[in-house]
Order: structure tokens, then sequence, then C-alpha cells
């Protein structure tokens, strides 16, 4: 606990300093390096004879010269970024410790010369240490740009399908976790005492020697009790927000609110830098001198540090006692004012009744989904059939393939003995038949899989859409570039989303979509942001836990495409209605 109350004082005996340099520090990220990198990524792409990426052509960027250059660039270019961040907080705490005064200046002098020395031959680990080690901890500012880049999320959409993927990140994961602790001391050698990264991380490693545990832990409850109180800082807001919409300060429309709320929230995550090494300092003090941080000057008394742990548990017990509220009576507050995310029930409810049928379509119409995705295929008669593969195996039992019979013969196929008794007997529908028990009640999302047997799906589609006037209501996706051609060439007033595993790059030249509608596990703040921008819309599938439901709504996605579009409603309405401020911090935590 003496370290812990040490490591409060070391930080607040400098918080003039830290604020003062994380201001300037990440202005120039946020508004030069970020977009520079991000920029030089764009035109990477370029180089490569792409306009963006995507599950196509992903492997072929990656395999080019220029993109691998370019990759190593940024990597470089952020740990480097990271490095001079890092040093001038450890200058400042170390001299702190020596009671010694620190000049601003002499921050950036000190995080400039320190990014100098890394590139020397026994100190460029140091580069190294801050590429592998410190973005995985989210750290730095210069760690966002490779969060908005999606990689953990493509690290985890694929550690999730694959054993052996999962083995190396967690092999990974562990030696960084492992090199972290037993480094953890080697930039205050490195930094304040000019020694080698080559003998600081052996002073480092003889200190963590025997104690690795020992050290581990202590890092870990610090980590969670500066989490705690950024979080009990934020109940606070929320409260705020709240007593405001109750007198009724907050309008449906209040744009300005929800961006006052960025900016404020903003200011608590550029202090972890500074909040991590605060304490690492004091740890490293300790363990090298053998002493328990009583040495430190008396800056904050006693009462004052009651006072600050009382006001985090009333922060703590308001929260619990607003949820509790607001899940039972709601909050007032008009969520629009946040986004309007829309809900799509793919291939219907299909949790609840058979896929791409009837039943399927009304359960989800009946459970508020906004949209229904539904999938076409072409029967051998040119009729538009509701079916996801393009064979009767799976959903009837027939192995045989969609162009190979008339609709007269699949209308007899059942396509629901193999859900459950209670659907025995329900048939595969035509589109027709699709739109007359939607039209009016939901909007549809109307997928098409071309094959070489259906030459002519895309004018059939258009040609149902026109006869029963659902235009506006009605959005035409595709894996395929050149249905979707063929579609706005049928008709350029029907929407149609580019479908796509994965994206990156510049989405402006990608003229015949309306929208984008992304895999989730790649979807990222920067990338909605971007599409945006581009006047497109953005459909996240397929999206069925909470965390990602909340994720993707924080985000700001148009469209939710869901197996479970009742969950996904109350999962929506009850994280709006009643932890409002949550879904703010997760948005400003994974934007930034």
């Amino acid at each position: 606990m003496k370290r812990f109350t040490a490591g409060a004082k070391l930080f607040f005996s400098n918080i003039k300093n830290i604020l003062l340099f994380e201001a300037v520090y990440n202005l120039a990220a946020n508004a030069l390096v970020i977009p520079l990198l991000r920029a030089v990524l764009n035109a990477s792409i370029r180089i490569a004879g792409y306009r963006y990426i995507s599950n196509r052509n992903l492997l072929e960027f990656i395999s080019k010269p220029s993109s691998l250059i370019t990759i190593l660039f940024i990597l470089l270019f952020a740990s480097v970024f990271t490095l001079f961040e890092i040093s001038a907080v450890v200058y400042l705490f170390s001299s702190s410790l020596e009671h010694k005064k620190t000049r601003l200046g002499d921050m950036f002098f000190i995080g400039a010369d320190s990014c100098r020395r890394a590139f020397s031959k026994d100190n460029f680990q140091v580069i190294l240490y801050s590429m592998f080690v410190l973005p995985l901890s989210k750290l730095s500012v210069m760690s966002h740009i490779i969060t908005s880049a999606g990689i953990p999320d493509i690290i985890s959409y694929y550690a999730v399908r694959k054993k052996s993927v999962l083995l190396i990140y967690i092999i990974l994961a562990s030696v960084a976790l492992f090199l972290f602790i037993r480094w953890i001391f080697s930039m205050n050698y490195y930094v304040y005492e000019h020694k080698s990264f080559r003998i600081s991380r052996k002073k480092s490693a003889c200190l963590v020697k025997g104690n690795f545990f020992k050290t581990l832990i202590p890092v870990i409850l610090w980590e969670i009790s500066a989490l705690l109180i950024f979080i009990a800082a934020a109940f606070i807001f929320s409260c705020i927000i709240y007593l405001l919409s109750v007198k009724g300060i907050i309008s449906k429309g209040s744009a300005v609110i929800s961006y006052i709320s960025r900016i404020v929230l903003s200011g608590f995550s550029f202090l972890a830098v500074p909040v991590i090494f605060s304490f690492v300092c004091t740890q490293c003090r300790c363990a090298s001198c053998g002493i328990s941080g009583d040495f430190f000057p008396k800056i904050l008394q006693k009462p004052a540090l009651s006072i600050f742990y009382a006001v985090i548990f009333i922060a703590v017990a308001l929260n619990i006692f607003y949820s509790y509220e607001t899940r039972k009576n709601g909050t007032g507050i008009k969520m629009e004012m946040f986004n309007s995310t829309e809900i799509s029930a793919h291939r219907g409810d299909c949790r609840h009744a058979p896929e791409n049928t009837i039943p399927a379509f009304e359960l989800a119409v009946e459970n508020k989904a906004d949209w229904i995705e539904l999938d076409v295929h072409e029967a051998l008669d040119g009729t538009v059939i509701v079916i996801h593969d393009n064979n009767f195996s799976r959903t009837a039992g027939l192995k045989r393939n969609t162009w190979e019979l008339p609709y007269s013969e699949i209308v007899q196929l059942d396509a629901g003995k193999y859900f459950s008794k209670k659907y025995r007997g329900t048939k595969i529908p035509s589109l027709e038949e699709a739109i007359l028990s939607i039209k009016g009640k939901a909007k549809l999302n109307i997928e098409i899989k071309p094959n070489a047997h259906e030459k002519n799906i895309e004018k059939s589609v258009v040609e149902i859409i026109e006869k029963y006037g659902v235009e506006n209501d009605c959005i035409v996706s595709s894996f395929s570039a050149n249905s979707l051609k063929k579609i706005k060439a049928e008709n350029p007033d029907i929407k149609t989303a580019y479908l796509m595993s994965m994206a990156a790059g510049s989405f402006e030249d990608i003229i015949y979509a309306d929208a984008l509608s992304i895999n989730s596990a790649f979807i990222t703040k920067n990338l909605v942001d971007s599409v945006h921008s581009c006047g497109k819309e953005v459909f996240a599938w397929t999206v069925n836990t909470r965390s990602e439901i909340i994720k993707m709504y924080d985000y700001d996605v148009d469209n939710i495409i869901t197996d479970n579009p009742a969950y996904a409603r109350n999962v929506i309405e009850s994280s709006a209605s009643g932890n409002i401020f949550f879904r703010m911090f997760m948005y400003i935590f994974y934007s930034i």
C-alpha cells in the first residue's frame, strides 16, 4: 500500500508538467503523425495497384515488397514515437525522485535524444521492445494506430477459428508479458542514467530476478486501481448527463453535448503512460534502494487520500443506483442523439425459425427487426428463390443444385423438418412471396450469390423489386462487384451494398455501392468514419454477442446484421437506457 501511495504522490506532484507535455504530444500525434501514417498506408495501397484492401486482395497486397516496407515503416515510426513519450515521462519522474525540477523543454529534449540513441548498435533493441511489447498494453497514443487498423480484431478473429493461430497468439502474448516485466525497469536506466539498453535490460533483469510475481502483481493491481478511478470519474460524468436530461437541458438533437462529452473523456485517455510509469519509477527506486517508499515528500496527506477514495466509493454507489433506476424506468434521454443503428435479421430470425423462410421473416418482424436479410438464387425456370446455399442438401435434405429444379418441384421440399417438428412442411419461398410477407413491415437486404448457372439473376431481382414498388425499402448486396454494377445498370436508384470480409484503404472509387457490408471482426471506429466520409453506410455482419453488439453500436455502424434480432434489440435498448455513459466511454476508448 505504501508503494501505491508513493506512486500516486509522484504522479500528482508532477501533474502540471504531465498535462502540458501530454497535451502537446497528443496534439502532435492526432493532428500530424497519425494522419501522416494513414496517408503513407493509403499511398502504399495505391502503389500496390489497389484502391482499397479487402479479403480478396489482402494476401496479394501483403506479399508485395512495397507493402512490407510500408508496414515495417509504420511499426518503426509508431514505436519511436512511443519511445519519445515514455522517455520524457520516465525522465520527469526519475528527476522528481531525486528532488530535481524538470522543465517542459527538458522533457522534449530527453525524448528526442532517447530516440536518437535508439539507432545505435547497443540500443536498437529498445525500438523492438517498444514495437512488440508496449503497444500490446495500449499504453501510448501511437498504439492506437495499430488498434485502429483492426490488427487486434484480425488476430482474435482468426484465433477463435484456428487452434494453431490461437496457440501462436497465446505464446507471443506470454513472451511479451514476460519480457515486459523482466525489462520493466530498463527504461529508467536507459533514460535517466544514460546507460545502453543492453546494460539497462540486464540491470532490470537483475532486480526482477526471483521477484517476477512480486513485480507483476503490484503492476496489475496498480493498473486496475487506475482503471477504477477512470471509471469512477466516468460515472460521475454520467450522473451529470443524467441530471441534465431530467431537467430537460439535453434535447433530442443535442450534438453539442455529444461533442463535449467526447472532448472531456478524451482527456482521461492520454494520461495512460504517466499513470503506469509513475508506479514503475516508484517500484524501480524502491527495488534498487531496498526501501519501502516512505522517502517521498508528503504531497498528499491522509485526509486528502480519504476524501479521494470516498469520492470513488460514492461515484460507484451512485452509478449502481443510477443503472438500477434507468433499467427500471429509463433515462428519459432520447438516444437518437448518439446514433440510429438499425437491426437486420440475418436470414430472418434464424435462431428461432428455419432460415430464409416466411416464418423466420414474420418472427423477425415481430421481434422488431428493421431489416430482413435474405439470400437469393435462380431456379431452373428462372424463378428467384430465397435460399442461402446453391443446393438443397443442408436445409431440405435433397442433394440437388438450385439451378437443376423448377420452382414447381422446389415448392414441394420441406425446409423446416430439420429445424424442428413445429416447422415441418415449411416451404422454400420465392422472392416475390418473401416481399409480400415483409412489405410495409420491414426493409429488405437481398443478397445475390451469383454463379455460372444464374446469368440473369440481377435483372430478375430488379424486375421483382420494381414490380412490388420496394425500390426505397430495399438494398441489394453481394460479394460480386459485377453483380452490383449490373443492378445499378438496370436501376441506378436501387441501393447496393458491397460485401467484404475485411476492408482498408480509400473507398471513394466503389461507386457501384451505396454501403459496405463488412465482417464485424474487422470493423473499427476509424473505418466507420472513413466509410461515412465517402457518403456510404456501414453494415456489420454477423453480430451475435452482447459485447460485439454494443461495440458496433458505439462505433456508429448504420446496420447490425444478427441471427437473433430480439436479443440485439434488447441489448441496444438496455445498454442505451441503462448505461449511457459506459457506451460513450467505450466509444472513445476504442476510437482514439
